[in-house]
Parts: C-alpha cells; structure tokens; sequence
C-alpha cells in the first residue's frame, strides 16, 4: 500500500535527519527499530482489541470478566514499558545513550 510506504519513508527521514547516523550505526539502528516497532504495534492491536471487546460488551460482562480485562489492559502495559526498556538497552548498545533517548523522546 503507497500510503504505508510514504510512512516508513517519511519515519526513516525523520529519524536519519533527527540521530544524525554514519552508515554503520545506521546499518545497526534499523534493524532494531523495526522490531521495536513492529513488536509496539502488536501491543497496540493488542490494546485496541481488548477496548473494543470491552466497550462492545460491557453490560453484559461479569465483575469478574470486568476485572479480567482490566488486568489485561495493564498487563499490556507493562509489556509496552518493559519492552522500552529493552529496546533502550539495545539502542544504547548500538547507537549510544544520548541517540537512544531522542527515539525514546520523539515521536514518528
């Protein structure tokens, strides 16, 4: 699909404009920034689902259902937080600290 290309275009501009990478660290960034990505947006399909299982079906669920989900919902979250903090240690192990908190600090 054009648009999803036109994105990943405009994400690798962003972030070889925004780190400033010489060919090598680029050539180590990439592939982990992909995975991080990639795994982001499966907890995030992951989250979307779940909130839409609960708001299509909220009056119906048991306090204990209801209480699943919720436990479910930050359960994601901490999958999200825990996976930040490895890919951090990754990205400082490739590319260094002070580049691994501007993707942590920016948004593309």
């Amino acid at each position: 699909d054009e648009q999803i290309e036109a994105f990943k275009q405009e994400r690798i501009n962003f972030f070889n404009e925004k780190l400033e990478l010489n060919e090598a660290e680029a050539d180590a960034f990439w592939p982990i920034y992909d995975d991080q990505f990639n795994r982001t947006m499966k907890l995030n399909d992951d989250e979307k689902n779940l909130l839409s299982y609960y708001s299509a079906n909220a009056e119906n669920l048991s306090v204990a259902e209801t209480e699943e989900t919720i436990k479910n919902y930050f359960e994601i979250q901490d999958k999200r937080h825990a996976l930040k903090l490895q890919y951090h240690e990754k990205f400082v192990a490739a590319i260094g600290g002070k580049h691994s908190a501007t993707i942590n600090y920016s948004k593309a």
